[in-house]
Parts: structure tokens; sequence; C-alpha cells
């Protein structure tokens, strides 16, 4: 995936990205938190893997972002949320907008899980 270039999508409607599990929460109490949200160096920082695929079903493509590539271009502090990152990206093998991110936590086994016997 790489950087779009065009047309932006509107993110106006804050309630839309609001999920079941937050539906007990106030929209603008949800957002709040959220402004601090993650960084590119964060991002790093915590071993995250983020993939962005694309929406269209004849292409389906995914790919990992490089991330060290994204903060040395954006800034370390710049945000990485998805509202972020998705209208900035294209799919690389049809071109297409409609693109979607999954951020997934470092899964290796740390010292914790080994003196646990995990």
């Amino acid at each position: 995936m790489q950087p779009a270039r065009g047309k932006r999508q509107s993110t106006s409607d804050a309630s839309a990205h609001v999920g079941c599990a937050l539906a007990g929460v106030p929209v603008a109490r949800y957002i709040g938190r959220m402004a601090k949200g993650w960084t590119f160096q964060s991002l790093i920082d915590a071993k995250m893997t983020v993939t962005a695929f694309c929406h269209w079903s004849p292409c389906n493509h995914s790919q990992k972002l490089d991330l060290a590539k994204l903060r040395d271009k954006f800034g370390p502090d710049a945000p990485a949320m998805a509202d972020d990152l998705i209208p900035r990206l294209k799919c690389n093998r049809c071109g297409g907008t409609a693109v979607g991110v999954i951020y997934t936590p470092d899964t290796s086994p740390n010292a914790y899980g080994k003196a646990k016997g995990s």
C-alpha cells in the first residue's frame, strides 16, 4: 500500500466509528481519549504490526506497512490511528482507495510467559 493522492474520504460522522463495546461511552469522551492515540514511534516501541488490506474483493491484496519508513517520512510523533492512515493509503495492486488496516500486537513469548511455563 502506498500514500493515496487525490480525493480524501470524509470522517465527519464520529458516531460511525464507535463500536458496540463503547456503546455506553459518550462520543465526545471517546474521541477525547483517542486523540492521544498511537504514533508511529509508539507502534514501533510496542512492536506492533500494521497490515493494510484492499476492500475490493477481486483484488483482496494485503501488505504489512513499514512503520520505520513511515516514521522517517511523517515524523515519530505523527498520529498513526486508522483514521489518520486510511486516507493516505491506496492499494499497490489495483490502485483502489477503499482500504482498511489491522493492528496486531507482538505475540512472541516474553520472560513472564516463560517463567509461568506457557
